[in-house]
């Protein structure tokens, strides 16, 4: 290219306020795009035989690696492998020359090899996850491979395990492959554990050979799949057995597997997992296809959960006691989890710029259970939280395309818009198709492309074939470019014809000109009609003839849209709305019009929606309460007070209370307050009970808190430890120091029952201060997750106090030595002392964690 080309590209693409010299001799270059790995090899076959080093945290292994040349002939296999050390590499018994940088295993082959030839590589090797460098995500928080908990037994009763997170290439970390998710490979695993240890893999368990000094399990995933779903969890973990019948007559092997003080509670966290699978395969038209299907929780997890084929991993947030899940389930992640076994498992994106194709269908799974268990209105109000999700990650990190192909890290593709924009989009394309078509072209879809790896074409291409249309339009604006619609909508009735106006309002500089068809309804006073419309330009103006006077429109009859709109409705319209239309999303959204109205009809609407059918209508309308005159207000307090005492929802009892204790009076509240302590079941709705009632009267609060303090709901346990944190006195610091030392508690609930701890302590004088500063460093030491990672913020805030105390102190002192109150002053330095020498120590422990961290 020319010197005057280059400037006349540049003018082009508008950057020629930025264009120096020194660029135009470095010339145009491509935009960033991340494809799919280059294949040089196919795996076959990874057998493994490992063992563990728990002292050092290392692996020992024994890999047996069958491949072949892809099409073009090597002479070289090149292999990720990261911080290991190799003690043998051969082939047939003879040594091979290797170079190895840390992360990259190049081994020289004997020779050249063609496709025609299969090869076995043998690799002697260990493993040390705990030297690697790697930075993981929001999503999946650390990239090391292989985790060892409570190795050396150091850290209070919290038991030893192992287990492995692959995704997104860590597999490489504890077993040299090749680490794409467009490889796939069947294994053997031989894992070698002390005896009465449990070791888990995927696929089927095909033997224990015990002896003395140790049991070796070998468990054989025979059907292929992607390396970074290889998986092993090991610890002394307690299995519960379960099974489903599928359709066809096969009983599929169900696991749980918990900590033994959570065995009672596996069936009820898991009880959901058959019935799933059931109407999961009988949906997809595609049985669930693994061996069998296992579900681990694990300490410390650095992942919400994994989809490891047929043994999924969750964190211990999912430790839940039956009171807790009445509260809230944990039917989301499994179904996700499990879904993910057909989109991601089955088939498995082959590339990360693809991994919509595993985590929108992932994220769609909660839509179409909860429509199956729960209802349509459930489903309805659980997508809206996922679009408001997307929503939220958008406005932080920014729009791109669905298929991002020039992100900055693979990563950074774990966001609101592989899952939460992902779901809502697959949504919108079964709208559009119908449900029996949408069904059957993802039916297709999997039996074409079962155990291969997939790009969003092959996804398009399977629309297309059963649908006999071209969907381009769809997936090009939907999945190929970024955004999301912003239609402005107006309208006027003239000569009984109604005219609406719709403008697509996004930048579109930045966003496509959309396709949209829609379901447009129409309600008149003699009617309800339905026009299917389809907008396609900026401006666009539809007309539809009135019979009758025009009551309401709705621009998106189905609810599916992703996109912003606002309109011009009158109140009225949304008055009538709310008793026309039968789907959440539709009420929810006359709620939010009393925001921004002093119609007293739409207030209405508010004491109408306080006992509406479903709970979140009823739940949002208790969050419009204050929009209310006195009169409305009036009667609004007596429906509130019923629902706090007898709605059908923890989520709305607990809503309602809240909103008590600023309305009614203190001597109905208190005893309102003492009834849920005693009969409420939801510890939701408890944990609200003590709050309030902590205000009103704090000594009968403390009382009712105690009968709680050796509850396992860890839901009870944080919201006592925020009521102690309020107005607890000394007799509350046992249960602090208490629950901090032990091991069973959700990772989560001691992060933030180290925060309470803090404000907790914040009256204390500087005694108690220096005495305690070490359940800090002991969180931090006995590996409870993520607290770890709170302590040195929770710990500096409190060394801050001990200072300031201190200094209070040194003050005290300074006068008592001036008034000649030698004896107290002496008494009082040696605290003082004693103190300061705490101080210094807890300063130096927070300086040596900063230099462990970096």
């Amino acid at each position: 290219m020319r010197i005057s080309q280059l400037f006349s590209s540049l003018l082009i693409a508008g950057s020629f306020a930025n264009f120096t010299f020194s660029q135009a001799l470095e010339g145009i270059k491509q935009p960033v795009y991340h494809a799919s790995e280059t294949q040089h090899v196919n795996l076959i076959h990874t057998e493994l035989e490992v063992a563990f080093d728990w002292e050092n945290s290392a692996l020992k292994g024994k890999e047996k690696l069958v491949f072949t040349p892809h099409y073009r002939p090597i002479s070289e296999l090149v292999l990720d492998a990261k911080s290991m050390a190799f003690e043998t590499i051969s082939m047939k018994g003879e040594t091979l020359h290797y170079t190895y940088d840390g992360l990259v295993l190049k081994i020289t082959l004997p020779g050249s090899f063609t496709r025609k030839d299969t090869l076995a590589i043998n690799i002697v090797y260990t493993a040390f996850p705990e030297e690697l460098e790697a930075e993981g995500s929001a999503a999946i928080t650390e990239a090391k491979g292989l985790y060892f908990i409570n190795p050396k037994k150091e850290q209070g009763g919290r038991m030893p395990q192992l287990w492995t997170q692959g995704e997104t290439e860590a597999s490489s970390a504890w077993f040299p492959t090749v680490d794409t998710p467009n490889q796939k490979h069947a294994q053997d695993i031989y894992i070698t554990v002390e005896p009465n240890s449990m070791a888990l893999s995927n696929g089927a368990l095909i033997d224990i050979q015990k002896s003395e000094d140790a049991w070796v399990y070998h468990w054989k995933q025979e059907l292929e799949h992607a390396p970074y779903l290889s998986m092993m969890a090991v610890g002394n973990f307690v299995e519960i057995k379960d099974s489903v019948r599928l359709a066809s007559g096969r009983i599929l092997p169900l696991s749980y597997y918990v900590e033994p003080e959570w065995q009672g509670e596996a069936k009820q966290i898991f009880g959901n997992t058959g019935e799933m699978i059931q109407h999961f395969s009988k949906l997809l038209g595609v049985e669930f296809p693994w061996d069998k299907y296992s579900q681990i929780i694990v300490r410390n997890f650095v992942s919400g959960a994994m989809e490891n084929t047929s043994a999924v991993v969750f964190g211990d947030f999912v430790y839940r006691t039956e009171a807790e899940a009445l509260d809230k389930n944990s039917d989301d992640i499994i179904a996700h989890e499990l879904f993910h076994h057909w989109f991601g498992d089955l088939l498995t994106c082959e590339s990360w710029s693809n991994l919509p194709l595993n985590e929108s269908f992932a994220n769609y799974s909660q839509y179409l259970w909860d429509e199956f268990k729960y209802g349509k209105e459930e489903a309805a109000y659980n997508a809206q939280q996922e679009a408001f999700g997307f929503y939220n990650s958008a406005a932080f990190a920014g729009h791109h395309n669905m298929i991002w192909f020039d992100y900055e890290n693979k990563e950074d593709m774990f966001d609101g818009h592989s899952y939460n924009k992902g779901g809502r989009i697959l949504h919108m394309l079964r709208t559009y198709l119908g449900d029996d078509l949408f069904f059957d072209a993802i039916k297709y879809y999997l039996e074409e492309n079962s155990y291969q790896s997939v790009e969003i074409h092959n996804l398009r291409l399977a629309f297309e074939k059963v649908s006999g249309e071209d969907l381009n339009w769809f997936f090009n604006q939907w999945f190929l470019d970024d955004y999301v619609p912003n239609l402005i909508v107006n309208h006027e009735v003239k000569d009984s014809v109604l005219k609406v106006k719709i403008h697509q309002n996004q930048n579109l500089m930045k966003a496509p000109l959309y396709q949209l068809p829609l379901k447009f309804m129409v309600y008149t006073s003699k009617g309800n009609y339905t026009y299917n419309i389809r907008i396609e330009d900026e401006y666009e103006v539809f007309e539809f003839p009135l019979d009758g006077s025009l009551e309401n429109f709705i621009l998106d009859g189905d609810n599916s849209l992703l996109a912003e709109v606002s309109t011009d409705k009158p109140d009225a319209f949304f008055v009538n709305q709310y008793h026309q239309r039968e789907n959440y999303l539709d009420r929810y959204e006359v709620l939010q019009a009393v925001k921004e109205s002093s119609s007293e009809a739409l207030k209405n609407i508010v004491l109408e929606a306080l006992n509406d059918p479903f709970w979140a209508v009823r739940y949002e309308a208790l969050t419009m309460v204050g929009k209310l005159n006195k009169d409305q207000r009036k009667k609004a307090l007596n429906i509130i007070a019923e629902l706090a005492l007898k709605d059908a929802k923890p989520q709305v009892r607990q809503r309602a209370l809240h909103l008590l204790r600023y309305k009614e009076k203190k001597s109905k509240l208190q005893a309102l307050c003492v009834q849920l302590l005693k009969e409420d079941a939801s510890w939701l709705v408890k944990g609200e009970a003590l709050s309030v009632l902590g205000g009103l009267q704090p000594k009968l609060a403390l009382e009712w808190a105690a009968k709680f303090e050796k509850e396992q709901a860890n839901s009870i346990l944080i919201a006592l430890s925020d009521l102690y944190a309020e107005i607890g006195e000394k007799e509350q610091l046992n249960f602090f120091t208490s629950h901090l030392n032990t091991n069973t508690m959700n990772d989560g609930t001691y992060s933030a029952m180290l925060g309470a701890f803090t404000l907790y302590l914040k009256d204390e004088d500087i005694s108690v201060l220096a005495e305690n500063w070490k359940i800090y460093q002991q969180v931090a030491e006995r590996g409870l997750g993520d607290a770890e990672k709170f302590v040195p913020l929770y710990l500096r805030s409190l060394v801050g106090l001990m200072e300031f105390r201190a200094q209070e102190l040194q003050n005290e002192i300074d006068t008592l030595r001036k008034n000649n109150d030698v004896a107290i002053a002496a008494q009082k330095q040696k605290v003082l002392d004693a103190a300061l020498s705490e101080i210094e120590a807890a300063k130096a422990y927070l300086s040596s964690s900063e230099e462990r961290k970096h």
